[in-house]
């Protein structure tokens, strides 16, 4: 499992910001959810090695390759910037 919440530049929740893991190496399909009204978010993911993806209306997409999802991770903390 992969969880952790989003944030925005200012600290403040990004609500319904869309987050999908990608098996790296591989051509399966992403795993997608829908961060909550506080941001945080879990993918029900297998053991291994993922690029992560998060995007937020009114934000620059965020993409972070390399995560492990293996044991207990560490949450993850995910910082979009506003666009311009």
């Amino acid at each position: 499992v992969l969880t952790g919440r989003v944030l925005g530049a200012d600290d403040v929740a990004l609500a319904e910001a869309q987050v999908e893991a990608r098996v790296q190496a591989k051509t399966a399909l992403p795993i997608r959810v829908t961060a909550d009204v506080q941001g945080h978010f879990a993918l029900r993911v297998a053991p291994g090695q993922y690029t992560v993806t998060v995007q937020a209306k009114g934000h620059v997409p965020q993409t972070i390759p390399a995560v492990r999802a293996l044991g207990q991770p560490e949450p993850l903390e995910l910082r979009l910037s506003p666009s311009r």
